[in-house]
């Protein structure tokens, strides 16, 4: 930054307004994007903390969390629906925990308020369930590239056998929409692939 302001590639008070500009940018642009994936009009920071808590302390999934949010519903909506998996969690979310190997009983309850409070919040909003879940698909992605699934392909590939890797950018043609056969593709890493060159791919790679 000093050195282009002292040849004269940038102007000094010009940058320095840019910079000051962009942190408050970056947070509405960030609070747009997470309103979105919960499906509400304006981001709730609690609700999203709260969740981004319940997820690094249970090791659930990122990527499936957000897409089962799908199927939070608000409370005035829940009787007309089929039945939950467990007490508040549907069956979605109910799967990612179960992925997760979540067991503990106290965590167990500290989801199920959770999903209270973000099944209060979606009644508070009041948006249209389609209008809703229409934002959410879009925000939310069934699948992302994982590393396992890019060091399978590469080793595949490696091996003269391609088919893996063109089966992978098939699937990731189309990330927000649900694959009939392709659930593999939405697997976390198995614990006995897990390790230097499938969890941790380096960039060379």
């Amino acid at each position: 930054g000093s050195a282009l302001a002292t040849a004269g590639v940038v102007q000094v008070e010009a940058a320095q307004e840019v910079l000051d500009a962009f942190s408050g940018t970056l947070t509405r642009e960030y609070e747009t994007a997470m309103a979105r994936k919960f499906g509400l009009a304006a981001y709730d920071q609690d609700l999203s903390l709260g969740l981004m808590r319940l997820m690094t302390r249970t090791g659930a999934d990122f990527t499936n969390t957000f897409r089962a949010l799908r199927e939070v519903l608000p409370q005035s909506q829940d009787q007309s629906q089929p039945p939950r998996a467990g007490p508040g969690i549907p069956p979605a979310l109910e799967a990612v925990l179960a992925e997760a190997g979540l067991a503990d009983e106290d965590e167990r309850e500290a989801w199920v308020a959770w999903v209270d409070a973000y099944a209060e919040a979606l009644t508070r909003d009041g948006m249209e369930a389609a209008t809703r879940r229409k934002m959410q698909d879009a925000a939310n992605p069934v699948y992302v590239l994982r590393n396992h699934l890019c060091q399978q392909a590469i080793a595949a590939a490696e091996k003269g056998d391609d088919a893996p890797l063109h089966a992978l950018l098939e699937v990731m043609r189309n990330p927000y929409e649900e694959q009939a056969g392709k659930d593999a593709y939405k697997k976390v890493v198995p614990e006995e692939q897990a390790g230097p060159g499938v969890s941790v791919l380096s960039c060379s790679s």
